[in-house]
């Protein structure tokens, strides 16, 4: 259920984020609010499901699969290129503050017993795969 109801609160959320940005043309002079308009709807639909007990991070999924599909149409030239930059650089952030967590915690296994270096040579192994996927 909890998948579904997610799915739903991404899919409205972003369906009125779209229908809001093509109903306001006035919209188009400011890239700066066409901006903040997508990042706020993203939060939106984070916050609703939140507040529901359902999954944030798959609203937000749901929310931006759909909002990249219809809102990006809507989208002044300017705004495509700072909306593009604005998640472009929030997701740099975002990944190397996950990196930065990882290293920091790796002082709490103190304990030779409690590391299992086959579980990390995968977790390198699966993180190698991953970035390559990505990158090329």
């Amino acid at each position: 259920i909890t998948l579904t109801s997610s799915l739903v609160i991404g899919v409205g959320s972003g369906l009125v984020v779209s229908r809001f940005l093509r109903l306001n043309p006035n919209m188009i002079r400011s890239p700066v609010h066409q901006t903040s308009v997508i990042l706020l709807g993203a939060y939106l639909s984070f916050c609703l499901s939140d507040a529901l007990h359902y999954s944030g991070v798959l609203t937000v999924f749901f929310a931006g699969v759909t909002m990249s599909h219809y809102a990006w149409h809507s989208l002044s030239k300017e705004a495509k290129q700072s909306t593009k930059a604005t998640f472009g650089t929030m997701s740099h952030v975002a990944e190397a503050y996950c990196f930065a967590a990882v290293g920091v915690s790796l002082h709490r296994f103190t304990d030779v017993k409690q590391v299992s270096l086959p579980l990390i040579a995968l977790a390198i192994v699966a993180l190698l795969v991953g970035r390559a996927a990505v990158v090329f």
